[in-house]
C-alpha cells in the first residue's frame, strides 16, 4: 500500500512537472507572438514608444521618491529623487540607444561586433549608479566617499578595460565557431551548422552566475559559459585586472554578484 501511494505521488510530480514545463512554453510562445506583432505594428517607433514608457515610469518613481520623503519623512528619498530627476535627460538617452540596439540586434547578427561596447557601457552605467546611490544612502564615512570618487574617476578606464575582455572573448568565440565550422564539418552539416546558428541567434541568450563552476560567486563561471571560453581564463584576467586596477575590478566584480542572477538550472 505505501509503495503503491509512493508511486502516485511520483506520478503526480511528474505530471505537474510536466504541466509547468507546457505551461512555460505557452507563455513564452505567447510572449515571442506579442512581441512580434509589436514590431511588426510599431516598426522602428517602437523602441522609442517603450523609451517613453520608461521615462513615465522613472516620473512616477521620483513622485513616489518625494512623497515618500515628505510623509515619512526622510531626506534620503528626497535625495534619490533629486539624483534621478538630474540625470533624468541622460537615463531617458540610454534607455532610448539601448531599446533600438535590442531591436537592431533581433534583426541581424551583425551587432554582436558592437555588442562588447553596449556590455561595457552598461557596467560601467551601473557601477556609477550603485556608487552614485551608496553615496546617498550614507555619505558619512570618509573613506567610502573617497573610494567611491576615486571609482568614478576612473570609469573611462573601467569602460575601456571591460571593452577590452569582450572583444578579446568575441574574438574567442568566433575563432571556434570558425574551427568548428570548416575544421571538421563537410558542406551539408556546415549548411545545417549556419541554419541552427540563425535559429539560435533569433533567441535572447541570457547571463547567469554559474553554480556549478564557481569558486565565489560564479561570475566568472558564468561569463566563461556566455562566450564558451574556458573559466579559468576569466578568472586569471579577472586577476590581471585586479592588479592593474589597484582593486577596482574587485568592486566590478562584486557588483556582477548582485546584478546578474543564478542559474535556474543550477543546484545553489
Amino acid at each position: 500500500m505505501t509503495k503503491s501511494l509512493e508511486e502516485r505521488i511520483d506520478d503526480f510530480g511528474d505530471e505537474m512537472e510536466n504541466l509547468g514545463e507546457r505551461l512555460g512554453e505557452d507563455i513564452e510562445n505567447f510572449g515571442r507572438d506579442i512581441e512580434s506583432s509589436y514590431r511588426s505594428f510599431f516598426g522602428l517607433a517602437g523602441p522609442f514608444l517603450w523609451s517613453i514608457v520608461g521615462l513615465i515610469l522613472l516620473g512616477v518613481l521620483v513622485w513616489m521618491l518625494y512623497w515618500m520623503g515628505e510623509t515619512i519623512p526622510s531626506a534620503l528619498f528626497v535625495s534619490t529623487g533629486d539624483f534621478i530627476l538630474d540625470h533624468l535627460a541622460l537615463f531617458f538617452l540610454l534607455i532610448l540607444v539601448f531599446n533600438y540596439f535590442s531591436y537592431f540586434s533581433k534583426r541581424s547578427s551583425k551587432t554582436k561586433y558592437i555588442s562588447p561596447i553596449f556590455t561595457a557601457l552598461s557596467i560601467v552605467i551601473w557601477i556609477w549608479i550603485i556608487t552614485s546611490l551608496i553615496l546617498i544612502l550614507d555619505p558619512r564615512f570618509a573613506m567610502i566617499r573617497r573610494t567611491i570618487l576615486s571609482i568614478h574617476e576612473n570609469l573611462l578606464t573601467i569602460f575601456v578595460l571591460v571593452l577590452i575582455i569582450s572583444y578579446l572573448l568575441l574574438v574567442i568565440n568566433e575563432g571556434k565557431k570558425s574551427e568548428r565550422r570548416y575544421g571538421t564539418m563537410d558542406y551539408e552539416d556546415d549548411m545545417d551548422y549556419e541554419d541552427e546558428n540563425r535559429k539560435k541567434d533569433r533567441d535572447v541568450k541570457r547571463l547567469y552566475r554559474s553554480g556549478k563552476d564557481k569558486l565565489l560567486g560564479g561570475v566568472c563561471g558564468g561569463i566563461g559559459k556566455y562566450f564558451d571560453v574556458d573559466p579559468v581564463i576569466i578568472r586569471l584576467i579577472w586577476v590581471i585586472l585586479a592588479i592593474a586596477s589597484l582593486g577596482t575590478a574587485i568592486l566590478v566584480y562584486l557588483i556582477l554578484w548582485v546584478i546578474i542572477p543564478r542559474d535556474p538550472s543550477h543546484r545553489w
